[in-house]
């Protein structure tokens, strides 16, 4: 049987509000020696404080509920590392849950989530909706939508970044620098973040007279990069691969070293995030840098700051740097 709050307050001869007030680190007005007799009897009885319990009196659980597509991607592992480095700080744990881009495996979670009373959710969606369900949904605590666009009612913010106009401006640079035929290689096409990387790259090359542009998407992994540019017979008849993110272009640059084909000077590779990982291969990978680890930080702020009766933006937008490295032959102007 688990040893209850009362039990303690038994065998230290206290009250119940004094081992609370102890639990709770609000001891300036309990003695040092009598401090020291319930934080020995808490060791030695192996007591753990009901949080469930706590939520419902006090109706925080200090507890914060993140949902990401999958914890492989180093682009939301940077995400995780600044949402559980901010909580930290702040006094918040943190619930991980990967849901593997199904939405089935969301919305479970977030159930869950709300059963458990956590008193906030940060949340990546999956690859799919489903607008009619998501809308029936109500939140009572702050949600907080990262990178990518749900249907939630009741958003406290969205934390993004503006895809579309980098994507429009690495098209446009890399045809200044004489780039004329384009292969890209994209996301899912149900996923609000490729769609606009794909958008944004097709609006820079818009009235341009271009030789070629062919477009082929998978999704975002090294194997769907392997496959889509392995199997590309006409794969040399290309300047420059435009990739809807690093993992993507990882792949297409272990399949382009297998046909021999080199890399800037027959074919360049282009990436989207810029993920620590790939920092280090050689050629460096071009690539637009983003403020991952800044997402998972502003999001947990952002619900500390709802928390606290504050107002936070609907909307807020983070900015990307575009990093043209050796896997591209471009000269930018000073």
């Amino acid at each position: 049987m688990s040893v209850r709050l009362k039990d303690i307050a038994k065998i230290a001869g206290v009250s119940v509000g004094t081992v609370s007030r102890v639990i709770n680190q609000k001891t300036s007005e309990i003695g040092e020696e009598t401090v020291k007799r319930v934080e020995k009897v808490i060791k030695e009885e192996g007591y753990v404080p009901n949080i469930r319990a706590r939520s419902l009196k006090t109706n925080r659980s200090n507890i914060l509920g993140l949902l990401i597509p999958s914890i492989k991607n180093p682009f939301f592992t940077e995400i995780v590392r600044g949402v559980e480095d901010t909580a930290y700080d702040l006094g918040y744990s943190v619930i991980l849950c990967n849901t593997y881009d199904n939405f089935d495996k969301e919305t479970k979670y977030l159930n869950t989530l709300h059963e458990l009373r956590v008193d906030g959710i940060i949340v990546a969606g999956s690859y799919d909706r489903n607008k009619e369900k998501e809308e029936a949904y109500s939140f009572n605590v702050p949600l907080i939508a990262i990178d990518r666009a749900v249907y939630y009612k009741n958003i406290s913010t969205f934390i993004t970044t503006d895809n579309y106009s980098s994507s429009e401006k690495i098209a446009e640079i890399l045809f200044e620098n004489g780039y004329r035929s384009f292969f890209y290689l994209g996301g899912p096409k149900t996923n609000s973040v490729a769609k606009k990387r794909y958008k944004g790259t097709k609006a820079g090359l818009k009235k341009k007279e271009i030789s070629k542009f062919k477009e082929v998407f998978g999704n975002f992994s090294i194997e769907d990069g392997y496959t889509l540019i392995h199997k590309e017979k006409n794969i040399k008849d290309y300047d420059v691969i435009i990739s809807g993110n690093d993992l993507l272009a990882m792949g297409a640059i272990q399949a382009l070293r297998e046909k021999n084909i080199d890399i800037p000077n027959e074919i360049s590779v282009f990436g989207f995030d810029d993920m620590e990982i790939f920092s280090e291969i050689t050629p460096k990978l071009s690539t637009v840098k983003q403020p991952s680890y800044l997402m998972g930080v502003n999001s947990v702020k952002m619900i500390d700051k709802t928390l606290n009766g504050q107002r936070v933006k609907e909307k807020y937008e983070l900015p990307q740097k575009l990093l043209f490295r050796d896997t591209t032959k471009v000269k930018l102007n000073e």
